[in-house]
């Protein structure tokens, strides 16, 4: 599938399962450097986690088997309420390790970037 093709899709998807306005709200959030505290709550709620499952099995990649072995055919074989059930309990539990930011000064060499411009 073609990346504009691709986007169409998970555009559609996404208003399919009403998720498009909200997430268009996190997007106009975070332009404003708003700072996030709890985004796993929108990433643990049913409907996300069904769109997240519709998209990857819509992605060319679908077919390679990941870490487990397993690749989205076996998960498909899985009843819903289970994979769901599994799925959360999975987000539930988890647990992300601490994130160090370090700016890295680039020299600026013209154009229409954000680089940092050391002179």
């Amino acid at each position: 599938m073609g990346e504009e093709k691709t986007k169409i899709v998970q555009l559609r998807n996404n208003e399919y399962y009403c998720m498009q306005e909200e997430f268009d709200v996190l997007n106009k959030r975070s332009k404003n450097n708003y700072v996030f505290h709890d985004l796993m709550k929108y990433i643990n709620e049913e409907i996300n986690i069904r769109l997240a499952y519709r998209n990857i099995k819509n992605n060319d990649g679908s077919k390679a088997r990941g870490l487990s072995g397993k690749n989205m055919d076996f998960i498909s074989k899985m009843k819903l309420y289970k994979y769901l059930k599994k799925i959360k309990e999975q987000l539930d539990n988890y647990k992300p390790s601490m994130i160090f930011k370090i700016e890295i000064q680039k020299e600026f060499k013209g154009g229409n970037n954000d680089y940092s411009r050391n002179k």
